[in-house]
Parts: structure tokens; sequence; C-alpha cells
């Protein structure tokens, strides 16, 4: 059987990408452990927690601890960057996306330095942002959702909203923690909201799973 060959990137530099010098850390990484998903086994009250992500890496030279100025990207090691790990071989695969909350020099394994990195998934950045006194008349459960995903300052491109089932006559909500009020329009709906692996946010309406590969 083959070995599997895993992956992790730091977007260091904000840019939205992968690509620049020091942010395949995949060399560095000793180990890693990733959850995300629903917070019960029940499939009409579970909710999907965000996902969470703990790695170590080696920190040789101190290269991942944030008050070093020798280090190759001092100055970058910031909460919020993107972060993503995935597996390379026997096959190519996304495993898990979110965001760095923070990296922590964490004594040594086998007298190598090493470093563990803590980063969340979108929906804590959501849950996160309170939104302002907003009210609508007549819109889906899915329009809703995209509403306050919008007022939450959620990229557009990083969701896949399904239109929803349910048309709600008359909503308002005053200065109330989106995700919470999102949870209030999943409950309408019956539907799921979650993550997904490549960090975007997803919301299925309640026939969702009742078409297409859920079959």
């Amino acid at each position: 059987m083959d070995k599997a060959t895993y992956k992790m990137y730091i977007d260091w530099n904000n840019d939205g990408d992968f690509g620049d010098s020091y942010e395949d850390v995949s060399d560095d990484l000793i180990q890693f452990d990733c959850r995300s998903g629903r917070d019960g086994a029940s499939q009409l009250k579970g909710s999907a927690s965000p996902g969470r992500l703990m790695a170590v890496l080696k920190n040789r030279d101190g290269k991942y601890s944030s008050y070093n100025t020798s280090s190759v990207i001092y100055g970058s090691i910031k909460p919020g960057r993107l972060v993503r790990v995935g597996i390379s071989s026997p096959a190519t695969a996304t495993l898990w996306t979110g965001y760095l909350e923070n990296i922590l020099p964490s004594g040594s394994i086998d007298g190598i330095p090493v470093a563990v990195c803590i980063a969340s998934g979108g929906l804590k950045k959501v849950a996160s942002r309170d939104i302002r006194p907003i009210k609508y008349s007549s819109q889906t459960s899915g329009a809703l959702i995209g509403i306050i995903l919008d007022e939450a300052g959620w990229s557009s491109a990083l969701r896949d909203i399904d239109t929803g089932q349910t048309t709600i006559g008359k909503w308002f909500v005053d200065r109330k923690q989106a995700l919470n009020a999102i949870r209030d329009i999943e409950d309408t709906e019956l539907g799921f909201i979650y993550e997904n692996v490549d960090g975007d946010v997803v919301f299925e309406d309640r026939h969702h799973r009742l078409k297409g590969t859920h079959l």
C-alpha cells in the first residue's frame, strides 16, 4: 500500500495563494489533526461547528517564532493567514482549509525544536462578526443567508448557497452575531450550514440531500 504524502501551506503574505517563498511548509510538518463537521450525531439537530487544525512544525532556527527578527518570515506570522492541508499521493486532495490563529514555540521532539500551529475554520470568522439592524420581506432562506454573509464581510467567492425551499415573509435582526442569525434561518429551513474542505461556507436546503450524489 502506498504511503500517504501530506502537504501544508500558509499564505504568509496574505495574497490569497500559496505560491510564494516559504508558504509550502510541508517539509517542516511533523504531524497534524484537523476536524470539522456536526457537533452531534443527529442529522436533524446536529449543527456544524467551526473547523479546527492543530499542526506540529519543525522550528529550526526559530523560523516560526514570531519574535525572532532573524526568521525569514518575520513580520508575516499573523492571525488570519490562510492555511491549507492536503495530500499529494497516492492521490491529490485538499483535506482542510482555514485561518491561522497562532503559532507557538513548544519545546522539542527528538531534539528538534518545534512549534504548534493552531488554525480555525471560516465559520469562526463569521461568528466573530455582529451584523447591524436589517430587515427584509419575502426572501428565500438561501437569499437571507447570503445577505447575512454579505453583512459579515464574507466573500461571495467563498460560498455555495442553495436557494432554499422556504420563503420567509418578514425577517428582522438587530445587532446579532452573524452565525447565530444564520442558525435561525438554518432551523427554519431544516437545512444545513457548514464549511467545506476548500474553506467555502455551504448552505444545503432541506431537499438537497434527497437528490444528486447524496442518493
